[in-house]
């Protein structure tokens, strides 16, 4: 059932390699574990999977990406990603989150001469 959640979307980027494991933030989430704030990590050391907690705040669309050698998060739970909040890891081993910053973003607006 975890390996339903790494399947291949074009909306689901590529893993985050960091502290010596793969990091994923699959899309679909909430339909493997019922919460859509869950990691799931793969330790190359000891070939095994297991899930981390994400950020305490659950989001609709969410990637993981490094900022600074450091696991971090954006997220975003508006429509059209109006606002985007974005999330650093201070302690990988106690999985300690930290909100860091809160993006407006322009609305994306379609105009019939643009293309």
């Amino acid at each position: 059932m975890l390996l339903n959640g790494l399947r291949y979307l074009p909306h689901c980027p590529p893993p985050i390699d960091h502290h010596g494991s793969l990091h994923w933030c699959p899309y679909s989430t909430n339909e493997i574990t019922g919460d859509r704030r869950d990691i799931i990590v793969f330790d190359t050391k000891v070939e095994s999977f297991r899930w981390m907690r994400g950020p305490a705040q659950p989001y609709s669309n969410r990637r993981l990406f490094k900022m600074k050698e450091t696991l971090a998060f954006w997220g975003s739970s508006t429509p059209r990603f109006t606002a985007m909040d974005v999330w650093v890891m201070l302690d990988y081993d106690a999985k300690i989150w930290s909100f860091k910053y809160q993006m407006m973003c322009q609305r994306w607006r379609h105009h019939d001469n643009f293309i």
